[in-house]
């Protein structure tokens, strides 16, 4: 049995970057393709997770555990992976837009100078800035 977060631990701290990465997603026998249009780096006490927002055509299950593999070459997302959405909006012929969060394979977190190579070549540069204290 896996670990869920609760509804209050969905809301991401941690600021949102774009990051357009293609996936394919598996509900039971169906196939939806999406895209991520942002993600927010783990907090060392969200460790395994990171939130996501996505772009999608097709309606996704919530709080259901949903096989996701990144068809985008990135080293800051793993290739499989499982996602969580907590929330979706539907947005008619421009489809879904929805949020929650992505269960990361456990031999790897995202660091601050991983890079995504996307289809066309392009490649972005994950900027993560800490927040610390002010002295």
């Amino acid at each position: 049995m896996s670990s869920q977060p609760t509804e209050n631990e969905c809301r991401r701290r941690a600021p949102r970057i774009p990051f357009p990465a293609e996936l394919k997603l598996t509900v039971g026998e169906r196939t939806v393709d999406a895209i991520i249009r942002d993600l927010s780096p783990a907090t060392e006490e969200e460790a395994g997770f990171i939130g996501i927002g996505l772009l999608h055509q097709e309606p996704l299950p919530l709080q259901t555990e949903i096989a996701c593999e990144c068809l985008t070459r990135s080293s800051v997302l793993s290739r499989r992976s499982t996602v969580l959405l907590t929330w979706s909006r539907h947005f008619g012929a421009d489809g879904y837009l929805s949020g929650g969060m992505m269960v990361r394979q456990p031999e790897r977190r995202p660091a601050a100078s991983d890079t995504q190579t996307l289809l066309n070549g392009e490649t972005l540069q994950l900027q993560v800035q800490s927040h610390s204290a002010d002295k």
